[in-house]
């Protein structure tokens, strides 16, 4: 696995200690593969096998990715896939003045916008200015072995405008400052991303670089807040290895006035460990780069002209005090060179990849994704579901990666095998075991683990990242489900084995039904009770119904009715008003804190929550209302389906009476929910909040009652 730009080196000791013997082994049979496509490798042996003292190298990138920075590269046995990296053996001449650019970043990955209209929803800083009261950010950008060169280096500023005031003025203004001097400014409007950048002439012995951002606070607005992304200086630098490498992308020659000519040491022995299928690349080039601050004499040197690596065989270190240069020979103008301290060299992370399993045969109406962690607790359900006439498998998330995602973590991988189940295993219910967090890459330093990883998606205008499993149920691209899907959102296993009881108790038929239902405070122009009313009025059959409305009771009534009525265990719960992650209504009827007080209740309902961000699950340091409701204890709901972002409430009032109409007896609450919105989209009615925008945490196959 992958995480650092480089040559990376596999060797044989490592590879054993990881429980991978390759000792025998030919060299010409070891390949390595990204993503199933051959990577040109290098192999060193003393014999033409593969044994102690032995090693790969090969060339790697990290993974840029949400889910994760490592990328899987593929250490495999066939001499097909086998590409071998060129030896161009050919001596270093005199050295050429040379440079390539280099960048010097403040770019800290520190909060999260789930607002971001950038590929990116994390940023480093956010600045709130109030009306003519400048706020900024004062940066030192740190700079080394600047080229003395007449090329411009390049400074870029970039920023997310967040808020956005109605009427006609521009919400925006920041600017960009060097060492005190306004080089940029740039007005916005919205959420927008603002570019600032400028070009200017370094000192070749510049160390340190001051630049500051700055909102200035004089939009006529009474406050402006923008995120500060990234700033970004890309400047001329010579070649000098730091931490033991160097990484020349497009190295240039010319007239670099602190890089004198300087001749290599004669000619040495390079004792070579060929593997025997190397290839002598034919370049011609009398003269060489020279590499300083190398820490060893003991270097490889790699060069790639266009996609073609070739290894570097009599590139020739020289003591230079304390440190080494180092003489690269036949280097192109636009070359990408990289040079390192055999020790130096990335060791990537080392992974045996699961035994092959069966996860394509045989039916599965009812489909488990599911984390290692939680696979072995699921029985109860499973049983249930069986006797119910669905056959039934489990399948660890971890297999759906290695066949179907290149080994990497990727909810892609899950909704391509989700493609095939469906055509091929008969697949009609699919349940996701395990939570999620948004902070695939620990940003935030606080260890919150992906089992399941969600996708993401824009619901609005104002939200960019809404976490939306329904993605997964939608097998033909037209935006609407196919599959009923649910996800149990658990961490631990005591959090699964109470809800699996949950579940499983929830099923038990009922003599009667009574549902619950809650309104928060009405808007001008939108009532929610009513609208409540209107919901309840589709559901099928007999219910006894308890309204716990705002608006004729009060917030203080309401809630005691609310706590009261949901203790004697309702079939059904609805809420329609406003709502956050972690609350029913702004003086809240009920929040995470209160769901321990309907401890006792004699059965546990489904709750469906008409508001904003109820079912918002990929929180790293905190659970919301739908997630207490489910995991807290063995009382709070069976299921929980609602909005995982701010939503509008015409899609509530579209999607409510669909889905209330469908709440009958003996109906799989997947279905209800799935069949709901095709009914919708057969009616024109195919927008991302209707068709996407809400999570089913719970069973899809569960049993109404």
């Amino acid at each position: 696995m992958v995480d650092r730009l480089g040559f990376q080196r596999l060797r044989y000791e490592d590879l054993l200690a990881a429980g991978i013997d390759m000792q025998g082994l030919a060299d010409s049979e070891i390949a390595i593969v990204r993503q199933q496509l051959p990577v040109p490798r290098r192999v060193v042996s003393a014999s033409g096998n593969f044994g102690p003292g032995s090693y790969v190298d090969f060339y790697g990138e990290p993974r840029n990715s949400l889910y994760g920075a490592e990328a899987a590269y593929m250490l495999v046995q066939s001499a097909a896939l086998a590409l071998n990296i060129a030896t161009d053996a050919r001596a270093p001449g005199p050295s050429r003045p040379a440079w390539a650019m280099a960048s010097a970043d403040y770019a800290p990955e520190n909060a999260y916008n789930f607002a971001s209209p950038t590929a990116d929803p994390w940023y480093a800083d956010r600045l709130l200015a109030y009306a003519n009261a400048p706020v900024g950010k004062t940066l030192h950008l740190s700079l080394s072995a600047v080229a003395d060169i007449a090329i411009d280096a390049e400074l870029s500023g970039n920023v997310i405008g967040v808020t956005d005031w109605p009427g006609l003025g521009l919400d925006h203004h920041v600017r960009m400052e060097v060492a005190g001097q306004m080089v940029a400014e740039a007005r916005a409007d919205g959420i927008s991303q603002i570019e600032l950048s400028d070009r200017l002439r370094l000192a070749p012995l510049s160390t340190d670089f001051e630049v500051r951002v700055e909102a200035t606070g004089d939009t006529g607005f009474a406050f402006d807040v923008v995120n500060l992304e990234a700033i970004r200086l890309n400047y001329p630098r010579l070649a000098v290895a730091e931490s033991g490498s160097w990484l020349g992308q497009s190295v240039q020659f010319g007239a670099v006035a602190n890089d004198p000519v300087q001749s290599p040491p004669g000619a040495i022995s390079t004792g070579l460990l060929a593997d025997g299928f190397e290839e002598v690349a034919q370049v011609s080039n009398a003269s060489s780069l020279r590499v300083r601050a190398l820490t060893s004499s003991d270097v490889v040197a790699y060069a790639r002209s266009g996609s073609q690596w070739r290894f570097l065989a009599d590139a020739r270190s020289q003591s230079a005090g304390a440190d080494w240069d180092v003489f690269v020979p036949t280097v192109n103008s636009g070359d990408d060179v990289f040079v390192a301290d055999a020790a130096a060299l990335a060791r990537p992370r080392i992974e045996i990849l699961p035994t092959p399993v069966d996860i394509q045969s045989g039916n599965a109406n009812y489909l488990v994704i599911s984390h290692a962690l939680f696979a072995d607790h699921l029985a109860p359900l499973l049983s249930l579901r069986q006797a119910q006439g669905l056959s039934t498998d489990v399948v660890n998330v971890a297999d759906i990666y290695a066949q179907f995602g290149n080994g990497e973590p990727d909810p892609e991988a899950i909704r391509a095998y989700l493609r095939f189940a469906a055509a091929g295993r008969g697949t009609r219910y699919v349940l996701l075991v395990g939570g999620d967090t948004y902070d695939y890459h620990n940003y935030l330093g606080i260890g919150s683990v992906s089992y399941v990883p969600t996708f993401y998606r824009p619901t609005s205008a104002v939200v960019s990242y809404a976490p939306l499993d329904s993605v997964f149920a939608d097998t033909d691209d037209d935006g609407v489900p196919d599959l009923a899907l649910g996800r149990l959102p658990v961490r631990t296993v005591d959090e699964i084995n109470r809800l699996v009881d949950k579940i499983v108790a929830a099923e038990v038929p009922t003599a009667s039904r009574s549902a619950l239902l809650v309104s928060g405070a009405s808007d001008t122009g939108n009532s929610f009770s009513n609208m409540s009313d209107g919901f309840a009025a589709q559901l099928p059959g007999t219910w006894s119904l308890t309204p716990a409305d705002v608006d004729n009771l009060g917030v203080s009534a309401a809630r005691q009715l609310l706590l009261q009525t949901w203790r004697s265990g309702p079939s059904l719960v609805s809420y329609v008003g406003h709502s956050a992650p972690g609350q029913w209504t702004f003086d809240p009827l009920i929040n995470v804190g209160d769901v321990s007080l309907l401890a006792g209740s004699p059965a546990v309902p489904s709750v469906l929550q008409w508001g904003c961000w109820n079912t918002y699950f990929v929180s790293p340091s905190a659970n919301s209302l739908g997630q207490a409701l489910l995991l807290q204890g063995s009382y709070g709901a069976a299921a929980v389906f609602g909005a995982s972002a701010l939503t509008d409430i015409s899609n509530h009032s579209q999607l409510g009476p669909e889905l209330m109409s469908g709440y009958q007896r003996g109906v799989r609450i997947g279905d209800a929910v799935r069949d709901a919105r095709r009914r919708l989209a057969a009616k024109g009615q195919r927008s991302v909040e209707t068709q996407q925008g809400s999570n089913l945490l719970g069973d899809p196959a569960m049993l109404l009652q």
